[in-house]
Parts: C-alpha cells; structure tokens; sequence
C-alpha cells in the first residue's frame, strides 16, 4: 500500500482473517497521507480469528494539523468495530500535532482516539498500542494524548450502545497535551483496561521552585491544563490495571486538585509501581 490511510481503507473494505502485519517501511511518506485535517482513520472491519498489526519498520515523524470538530480532531482515528488491532510504534514512531486549523478551541483535540458517534457505536475487542511517542502542540491547546469517549464533544463518554474491552496502553511516551491519556465511559462499557510501563510528562526547567515556573514553556510542553484532572483519567470502568508507569511534571497557574491517577466510578482496580 502507498499509505497507512490506503491500508486502512482496504482492511475496512476487505476484512481481516488469522494474522495480517501491515509494516511501514522505508521509503514511506507521511507527506503522501491524505491533506489534514482528515484523519487516518479506520472505520472497522470484519474479523474472523484476526490479529491486525501496523508495525513501524522505519523511523518516523507524522505530525499533523487537527481541527476541532467531530471527525477531524485526531491525528489517529478510531471507530466503528475494531477487533484485535495493534499500532506497535516499536521506539520508531513519533505522532505529533503540528497545529489547530480553523475556528474552535483546540483544547477539543487530540493524538489518538477511539471514539464513538451519534450515528456508530465504538466496539473495540482487543486493541493496544505499543512504543509510540505522542506529542501535542502545549498542553493548553491540545485535550488528549489518547482518548476513548464521543467524538461528538470532547470530553464525553462513549454511547451507550458502545463497548470498549480489552485496550492495553504500554510503553508509550506522552506529553504536550492537557489529559494524556483520558478514557470515559461506563462500568458496563468500559472493561479490562491496561496501562503499562509509559511515561507521561516532559523534563522542565526549575522544576524545584513553586509556583516560579507555571508559564515556562518547557511546562507548556508537559502536561496539565484544566481542574480535577489526571494524567491517566479514568471514567467509569471495570477492571483497571495501571503498573510501571512515570508520570511527572504538571503545573498550571490557575488550575488545582491535578492528580498523577484520578480514577472516577472505576470497579476492581490495581495500582503498582
């Protein structure tokens, strides 16, 4: 395939049976995507005993402008029926928001979501991603690093007549975003989620003195921007496990109550170092 988003288009297409890789590889071009702010976007596909893949071979930088309105806010998008799907970035992929086009506050924006609509529920089984770095414009101006909730407004959870179950988040390096990894929905719809070994947050400048450094754009380019928040929130869920991970440096000048983990109507949880 020329491009990730032509991959996609033929598994949404075509379906997947038993184990499909899709691997990017050198000469690949994240200039030959589709224009921004269009997504890649998978629209789910059929599945009989698959394991999809995309797997980074090469290094690359995708970093694209986002646009706050449903359908255009991510730089990953993610809906419809997704079964036993794997973006492994392997320490090669870095996906980035370069800027926010047109009107609209691009605080309603984000790096990777699996979102619902009003029109397609979300219905993951099985989905994790691995070895990525994700990197928003400053963490005032962009919402999520990964988020799984509505794509109608941002943040809301996922419909109702959605399921998200088993997503395993690992070894991923998040910053430059407000929350960076946000997950909404319910104890119902929400299910056996792993996060793992990932690192949330950016090194700043006179991070010993309080209060000194709020505005510093080495802050900006951490995490935090917004009150009762975290840097992994979660919102309604059901079989949390959260072990190994970093996360540091969120600071803002007017906002409070900014936990590393906030778990909100979260059942059967486990929290380890």
């Amino acid at each position: 395939f020329p491009t990730i988003q032509a991959a996609f288009n033929a598994l949404n297409a075509q379906g997947a049976s038993g184990v499909v890789n899709l691997r990017v590889v050198h000469p690949y071009s994240p200039a030959n995507e589709p224009s921004p702010p269009v997504p890649l976007t998978l629209n789910g596909y059929t599945c009989t005993n698959c394991r999809v893949s995309l797997i980074f071979d090469t290094t690359v930088i995708i970093s694209r402008d986002v646009q706050a309105a449903a359908g255009a806010r991510f730089v990953f998008r993610f809906g419809g029926t997704i079964q036993n799907f794997a973006l492994r970035g392997r320490g090669k992929l870095t996906v980035a928001i370069s800027a926010t086009q047109g009107s609209g506050a691009g605080t309603n924006t984000g790096i990777v979501g699996l979102v619902s609509t009003t029109t397609t529920p979300l219905t993951v089984s099985g989905f994790s991603i691995d070895s990525v770095t994700l990197v928003g414009k400053s963490r005032d101006t962009n919402f999520a690093g990964i988020y799984v909730g509505d794509d109608g407004t941002l943040p809301s959870a996922i419909s109702s007549s959605s399921s998200a179950q088993n997503i395993t988040i690992s070894n991923v390096s998040i910053r430059g975003v407000s929350r960076p990894i946000y997950i909404r929905g319910s104890r119902a719809t929400v299910q056996n989620i792993s996060i793992t070994g990932c690192t949330i947050g950016a090194d700043v400048a006179n991070a010993d003195v309080p209060n000194a450094t709020a505005n510093d754009p080495s802050w900006a380019a951490s995490w935090g921007a917004a009150n009762n928040i975290g840097g992994i929130h979660i919102l309604g869920a059901q079989n949390v496990t959260i072990s190994r991970n970093v996360i540091k440096n969120a600071i803002h000048a007017t906002s409070y109550q900014m936990a590393g983990i906030r778990l909100d109507s979260v059942e059967n949880f486990n929290i380890e170092r």
